[in-house]
């Protein structure tokens, strides 16, 4: 009677051993799925900053050349600095631009 009732409780704890081994690789799987769900969206933001940051360097780069040609539009429009000619423009000053 001894040796059945030790092998019913060792039949149970194997039975406990397997759920457990159950549930530790349910555990794992959901583990390496949160992970997977986490850097996806990791990846989306990553992707997102780096969009917008190129959009607002792009649209920088584009003002700040934009400034750049209006004040050589307006050197050239004035003749240049203090009466001095403009690289590149022709003048009687200057018969290499010619």
């Amino acid at each position: 009677m001894e040796l059945f009732i030790i092998a019913v409780l060792l039949f149970f704890d194997l039975v406990l051993l397997i759920q457990l081994g159950f549930a530790i690789s349910n555990l794992r799987n959901e583990v390496a799925h949160q992970a997977n769900e986490l850097q996806t969206r990791i990846d989306l933001v990553q992707a997102r900053i780096t969009r917008d940051f190129e959009g607002d360097l792009n649209r920088h780069h584009n003002m700040v050349m934009n400034t750049i040609a209006d004040m050589y539009k307006d050197i050239v429009r004035n003749g240049g600095l203090e009466g001095k000619d403009v690289v590149g423009q022709a003048s009687e000053n200057n018969p290499a631009n010619h």
